[in-house]
């Protein structure tokens, strides 16, 4: 069910940030850490979940692409 296409989304993002964090290995990359907020926890109902997960991945495209934008 949902929880298992949660899980799965979970593991491909995981799978997402080692390659990231790879490839600025690699390069040598000069990298900042910043404050990581908790995620939100109290949800309406199942369909709040996704529509969350959807802003979410929508923010996180925009930020992808800023950088690659910065890179060229």
């Amino acid at each position: 069910g949902a929880g298992a296409f949660l899980f799965a989304h979970a593991s491909e993002e995981s799978d997402h940030a080692k390659k990231l964090i790879t490839y600025l290995n690699e390069t040598d990359s000069h990298v900042e850490l910043q404050e990581v907020k908790q995620p939100e926890q109290n949800f309406k109902s199942l369909l709040d979940v996704f529509e969350k997960t959807y802003e979410h991945e929508q923010f996180i495209t925009k930020s992808i692409n800023t950088l690659v934008e910065h890179m060229l």
